[in-house]
């Protein structure tokens, strides 16, 4: 078929598109995001890192394609002086963490420490380019993100510890977002 362009502009008779294998290297290719609104809490098991409940996201990148990760926690803990650690781990593996120092201190991505009362909420953030993802274009990648602390305490996301129902108190939200970027 002849590609035409009539009176009009219409151009007919032609089919493009890009492909991914077509975009140029640091191209994002796709957007996969997880957003939470609810509130969580959980008793955590101390210094054992446990799923916190959604929060994962699943993204399917091409071969030789790498995965930019962003999230945000918003996270506080039981009153008193604790704190939250948040692993981000691909598939089964844990990612992203700082080395090791000493055999007791934990290995994690983020964490904080919550200032001694029930009024707060930190939030916890990181970007972290994932450079060998295993991707195979037809398998899907699993992120998500764990927590533990260091005390066996209740850990809580998008909302301050309590339940009190006051103008002091407020309810946030939380996302994981993951961009597949072109080889």
């Amino acid at each position: 078929m002849p590609i035409t362009i009539n009176g009009s502009g219409t151009v007919t008779g032609i089919t493009a598109g890009l492909t991914a294998a077509s975009m140029p290297a640091g191209s994002v290719l796709q957007v996969q995001q997880t957003v939470l609104t609810n509130a969580i809490e959980e008793a955590v098991v101390s210094n054992t890192y446990e799923d916190i409940a959604g929060f994962t996201c699943n993204i399917t990148p091409q071969t030789g394609s790498k995965v930019l990760v962003y999230y945000i926690a918003n996270t506080s803990t039981t009153s008193g002086q604790y704190n939250c650690k948040i692993q981000l781990v691909r598939g089964s593996t844990a990612i992203a963490q700082g080395d090791q120092i000493g055999s007791n201190r934990q290995r994690a991505t983020t964490g904080q420490w919550s200032p001694g009362d029930a009024y707060h909420i930190l939030p916890q953030s990181m970007m972290f380019l994932d450079a060998s993802p295993g991707g195979d274009g037809s398998t899907p990648i699993t992120y998500k993100l764990q927590w533990t602390d260091s005390y066996g305490q209740n850990l809580n996301l998008n909302r301050m510890d309590g339940t009190a129902d006051t103008t002091n108190d407020f309810s946030q939200v939380s996302s994981i977002t993951l961009l597949e970027v072109a080889a």
